[in-house]
């Protein structure tokens, strides 16, 4: 399966593939106080970010990680990312951030909501 191709949607929002044109917004987004209970931890260093990036796409092409860029359905405004990890497992892992304008707005859930639909539909797990 190519995780490159896919593309979620939901009622609010589309779910695409990480890109290096992601950089900025994440950078940018990805804060301490929005990655509190998270690893890792943002940095400040942009190469770190272009390195989660570049590993992210490598995880793509070799179909064991699902990462996708949060956008908003209507405007393509990015929002955050989530993803789906270890894909090929009996229990893959899901991860989502939300940028701190859009949170309390439900995104988070509907994203994953999104995700575990797809997941169900596409690939075998257990858990």
């Amino acid at each position: 399966m190519n995780l490159n191709e896919v593309i979620i949607e939901t009622k609010r929002l589309r779910l695409v593939p990480i890109r290096d044109s992601h950089l900025m917004p994440i950078y940018k987004h990805f804060t301490i106080s929005i990655s509190k209970y998270m690893f890792p931890q943002p940095s400040g260093n942009i190469g770190d970010t272009e390195n989660f990036i570049k590993t992210s796409m490598e995880g793509l092409n070799a179909g064991t990680n699902l990462q996708l860029v949060i956008e908003d359905k209507t405007t393509g405004k990015f929002m955050g990312c989530v993803g789906l990890h270890h894909v090929g497992s009996e229990d893959p892992e899901l991860g989502v951030w939300i940028r701190k304008s859009y949170q309390e707005q439900g995104l988070g859930m509907e994203a994953i909501r999104g995700l575990v639909k797809w997941a169900k539909e596409n690939i075998e797990f257990d858990h």
